[in-house]
Parts: C-alpha cells; sequence; structure tokens
C-alpha cells in the first residue's frame, strides 16, 4: 500500500462548531497552530467519526504546514487495513477538531490545537472547498470536511437583531404616535419577553460551552446543540409573531402617512377656494387629484419626477400641479351687486347674465368671459377652461 500524502484538513474563515461555538481562522492563526503543533508535547490521532471515550488511533499526524488559507497534516504510522477502507472509498469526509486557545488541556495556551481528526461517512460537510485525501498512486479521491457543524448561532444572531429592530420602530412610534398607540402595535410587556427568552438562550449556550472537554481521550465531547428543539420552535414562533407585530406596524405608519397627506392637500385647495382660484365645489376634486398625483411617501419611497424643459429644475408631478393651480387666474365673486355707474368699461354686456363686483377691473371681466366661453364650447369645468384658456 502507497503511502497517504498529506491531507487537506483546514482552511480560514468562519465556522460554527456543532456546541454552537463560532470561531473566525485567519491565516495568521492557522499559521500560528501549524507551527505550534508538536507531536511530542499532544500527538493528533486520525480516528474513526467522533470518539467519547479511548478509541483505537488509526494513524497520527507528524506534522502541519499552513499555506495561506489552506493547512495540510502529513500522516503517519497509517494502519494498513485503514488505510485500504479510506482508499476504497469507506470515509467520504473527515472533521478536522481542536482545543480551544484557552481550554486547560490545550498544550499550546493561546492557538488553536490539533486535538485529532476523524474520519467520516456520509455527513453532509459545513465548510465547503477542501481539497480530497491524495495516495501517492493517484488513488480515488474523498471529500474532506471539518469538525464545524451549523448550529443555532445563526438563530439566536437573526432573533436578536428582530428585537433591536422592533425597539427602533417601538421608538419611532412613540415618537411620531405617541406611547399609546405604540403599545397597540408593539406594547413593551412583548419585547422584553423576547429579550428575556434570548437572554436564557446565550445563558444556556454558554453554560454548555463552559462544560465542554474538548479531548476525546479525556472526556465525551459534547454533540448537542446550543438551543434545544423546544427552545428553538419558541424562538421561530416568537419571530413569526415579531413579524406579524412589524407588518401591523408598517401598516399603521402608512395609514397615518396617508391621512396626513390628504389633510395637506385639502387645506391646499381650501387656499385656492379661498384665493378664489378655485370654486368651493372644485376642493373635493383638486384634494383627490392631488393624492393621486402626490401620494404618501412612506419608508424612503421617491417621488417620481418630471422634468420641464431645457434648463429648468425638476418638479415631482404633485410640486408641477400646485404650481399650476397657483397661478390661476381668480374667480370672480358673484352675488355683489355693482352700480351700473360705476361698474367698470365692458359691463354693459349682459348676455351672459353675470354681475361683477364693484371695482372689477376690465381685464379681469375680459378674462373671465374668455373662460365662460371656453368652458361652454367645450363643456369643461371653469378651471379645467381656466387652464385651457391659460396655455394658450
Amino acid at each position: 500500500m502507497a503511502p497517504m500524502r498529506r491531507i487537506h484538513n483546514f482552511k480560514a474563515g468562519r465556522h460554527t462548531a456543532s456546541s454552537g461555538l463560532t470561531a473566525d481562522f485567519t491565516e495568521a492563526q492557522l499559521l500560528a497552530s501549524a507551527e505550534a503543533y508538536d507531536p511530542a508535547l499532544s500527538e493528533a490521532a486520525l480516528v474513526v467519526g467522533h470518539p467519547k471515550t479511548d478509541a483505537p488511533a488509526y494513524g497520527w499526524v507528524k506534522s502541519l504546514a499552513a499555506v495561506g488559507t489552506d493547512m495540510f497534516a502529513e500522516p503517519h504510522q497509517v494502519n494498513p487495513e485503514f488505510a485500504d477502507l479510506v482508499k476504497s472509498g469507506a470515509f467520504k469526509k473527515i472533521s478536522s477538531s481542536f482545543y480551544t486557545p484557552d481550554h486547560p488541556n490545550n498544550p499550546v495556551p493561546g492557538v488553536y490545537y490539533l486535538r485529532h481528526i476523524g474520519f467520516l461517512g456520509a455527513q453532509p460537510p459545513a465548510v465547503k472547498g477542501l481539497k480530497p485525501i491524495e495516495f501517492s498512486d493517484d488513488a480515488d479521491c474523498i471529500e474532506l470536511e471539518l469538525d464545524f457543524a451549523e448550529g443555532s448561532e445563526q438563530l439566536l444572531w437573526a432573533t436578536e437583531g428582530l428585537v433591536s429592530l422592533f425597539k427602533t420602530l417601538r421608538d419611532h412610534l412613540i415618537e411620531k404616535e405617541g406611547a399609546e398607540a405604540a403599545d397597540k402595535v408593539l406594547p413593551a410587556w412583548r419585547l422584553d419577553s423576547a429579550a428575556e427568552s434570548l437572554a436564557r438562550a446565550r445563558a444556556e449556550r454558554d453554560a454548555q460551552r463552559e462544560t465542554q472537554t474538548p479531548r476525546f481521550s479525556e472526556a465525551t465531547q459534547l454533540e448537542s446543540t446550543a438551543v434545544t428543539p423546544e427552545e428553538k420552535a419558541a424562538l421561530e414562533q416568537r419571530n413569526t409573531q415579531l413579524e406579524a407585530d412589524l407588518a401591523a406596524a408598517k401598516a399603521k405608519l402608512r395609514d397615518s402617512a396617508v391621512t396626513a397627506n390628504t389633510a395637506a392637500h385639502a387645506a391646499f385647495a381650501e387656499t385656492l377656494a379661498g384665493e378664489a382660484r378655485i370654486a368651493p365645489a372644485d376642493k373635493a376634486v383638486v384634494t383627490a387629484l392631488l393624492d393621486f398625483a402626490e401620494p404618501a411617501v412612506i419608508e424612503g419611497e421617491s417621488a417620481t419626477v418630471v422634468e420641464f424643459g431645457e434648463g429648468e429644475a425638476e418638479q415631482t408631478i404633485g410640486a408641477a400641479i400646485k404650481a399650476f393651480l397657483g397661478k390661476l387666474p381668480k374667480r370672480v365673486e358673484f352675488g355683489e351687486q355693482a352700480g351700473r355707474d360705476r361698474a367698470a368699461e365692458g359691463q354693459a354686456d349682459k348676455t351672459d347674465g353675470v354681475q361683477y363686483a364693484e371695482g372689477t377691473p376690465a381685464d379681469t371681466i375680459a378674462l373671465d368671459k374668455r373662460i365662460r366661453a371656453y368652458a361652454t364650447e367645450h363643456k369643461l369645468s371653469y378651471a379645467d377652461a381656466a387652464g385651457a384658456v391659460a396655455r394658450g
């Protein structure tokens, strides 16, 4: 049997152990681990699976080498039958197990020290991209993995992020709507309960880490996850509830924004009517038009922009409509009887039955007649006819 060549057993990057411990391995840490490895202090064995107690070693790691982001182990004293099994494909993956830098059994404190390399079956790998084990006669390749599996740490992070987001949203609601409105959408007790659940899950995870004994020949290797299935289900249920609360809060914010937007448009229409630029009966139409052209802007939504002519500043559609309405000629107030002897020149034509207020300028009277004639001819409202006449 040809000797087994070096094993690509590890790589730099972020890895999460089955215990929930997450560690970032840099190239510098990889190099430090390789340089610190000394078989005379503690020799890493080639084993099958993840032994809980003393188990036979089928080979040993003679040395480690770090090349960039990759770590390679040089095996020696490999059992021939074991090597045949590896070559035949009986073991599809491998897993590297390390002492943490601060573990009391670490022979070289301050670095991650290789504990053993376990040969596994078809367990899905947690770290992709490792090179296959090589034999000098180009035997069949097998994939490798690390002793780091995706745990529940990501779930804790996700829940923690949601709780923080909802707290921020609650603060925003308090600022905009008041504490009472915020309590209806995101009650403080619900956020506090979620934070307490997170704290308990974190504490239990930390307690499990403290009881870890990483040397398989000295103590049991932990295989339990940081969060129990019941706790995981509770966290997922809490996430679902928080997401529903967020949707309700967003709907409330949108309703508030729409109400405020319509009120602003109604006030603008009221101003136009007060200036006699539109008839009082047209206020509702103007409000609806502006609601359509200038909808409420929520959560960073941008208004539609149109360009008017070369060199002119860009305007939103809503702003353009407001500018146009604000330039409409003032309507003449009716019902105020003016003495014939004091009416402006041009008052003599009464064919349309309209009487103008005392002191009405002649050009205003003439413009009003043009608008009325245009409205009658084209069957338009006074406001639409005024716009058409103004545009020429």
